[in-house]
Order: structure tokens, then C-alpha cells, then sequence
């Protein structure tokens, strides 16, 4: 990749920060996504993005160069009990009330309830969608890196080996004393990642 030219994009997803409009489910996301898409594109994903990023392959798989999921909620499997009851309507409403109290300036209390009601959102086409996601991930041809913590306490173990199954070119990488934060905590690894499909 010496001497190449890369531009990297970073849009909100929409309902979370500046991102325009209400939030959206996965296959919504990846249609969304798909306007910033070009030639031999490197999709990152993060947890609940990683399942939005192998929609995207799945759907535009000429403009996907290669894949990076990193801490990955892409398989049934990842979803753990919590994640269900997140879902339920009345938990809803109550965190769009509990986001709401954390900003501690008037200025920011709205930011907070929209961030509360796009996490639930989220939330519930998450648990209604990851089987549809999870029974087309054969079909990715992109080269695909898988990152993980193995101190992560989000994404179960058995979800990543499930992924790394079912996606035909895809590898996995470990990363021992690491959690579910690894845009945080391992920029390098995921950027390295990315550096080797670009080639």
C-alpha cells in the first residue's frame, strides 16, 4: 500500500450523532451505506455495524474489495439474553428516560434521548434480523478479517467461531488481554487489516 493514495469515511449511522433521519435496521443501514460505496471499497464494521458491513458485501458485492469485522454481532449467537430484553418496548421507553438524565446539560438532553430511542431501534431489528444476516453470510466472496478481544463480555466466543464458519475467505485474528472496545484499544490491528486487503 506504500505510495497509494486511501481515503477513509466515517459517517454517522442515521438517528446516532449528525447522521440524518430516524435510525434504521440492518438492511436499511447497508442501503444507506451503499451511497458512500466505491471500486475495491475495505468495509469496517463494529459490533452491531460488523452485521450491517456483511449486508453490505452481500448486497454490492462488485464495489466490496474486502471486509474487517471487529468485535462482531453478526450471528444469531451473539445474541445473549440482555440483548432480547433490550429489545421489549417497555425497556425502550425507559432508556430513551435513562439517556436522558445522563446529560448534564440542557443542551445535550436531546442528543441523549435520541441516542436512547436509536439504540433501541437498533436494538429490536438486531434480534429480527440477525437470522436473515447470519443464512446469507455464505454467499460473501470478499476477503474478510475477523478481530476479537478474548476479554470481550458483549459478543459470546461461540458467535465469532460461528462467523468465521460460515463466511467462506475469512480469517481470525485474536487479541488476548482485549475487550469488546477495540477501536479504542487496538487501532493498530484493525488499520493493519485493512493495509493487507488493499495489498
Amino acid at each position: 500500500m506504500r505510495g497509494r493514495s486511501v481515503s477513509a469515511i466515517a459517517p454517522d449511522r442515521p438517528g446516532w450523532g449528525g447522521g440524518d433521519g430516524p435510525p434504521l435496521g440492518i438492511a436499511g443501514n447497508a442501503a444507506w451505506a451503499s451511497q458512500f460505496l466505491a471500486a475495491e471499497t475495505v468495509v469496517v464494521g463494529y459490533s452491531f455495524g460488523a452485521a450491517i458491513a456483511a449486508a453490505i458485501a452481500v448486497e454490492y458485492p462488485r464495489l466490496v474489495a474486502g471486509l474487517v469485522l471487529v468485535a462482531p454481532a453478526a450471528t444469531q449467537s451473539s445474541l445473549l439474553a440482555v440483548d432480547y430484553l433490550l429489545a421489549l418496548d417497555l425497556v425502550g421507553r425507559a432508556l430513551q428516560g435513562s439517556f436522558g438524565k445522563a446529560g448534564g446539560k440542557s443542551s445535550k438532553l436531546g442528543a441523549y434521548r435520541r441516542d436512547g430511542a436509536s439504540f433501541h431501534v437498533e436494538q429490536r431489528h438486531m434480534v429480527a434480523e440477525l437470522r436473515g444476516v447470519e443464512g446469507r453470510l455464505p454467499e460473501i466472496r470478499a476477503r474478510t478479517s475477523v478481530i476479537y478481544g478474548m476479554n470481550d463480555r458483549v459478543v459470546p466466543p461461540r458467535a465469532v467461531c460461528d462467523l468465521v464458519n460460515l463466511v467462506p475467505q475469512s480469517r481470525l485474528i485474536l487479541l488476548p488481554g482485549h475487550g469488546h472496545r477495540l477501536l479504542a484499544t487496538a487501532p493498530a490491528v484493525i488499520g493493519g487489516a485493512v493495509a493487507e486487503i488493499l495489498g
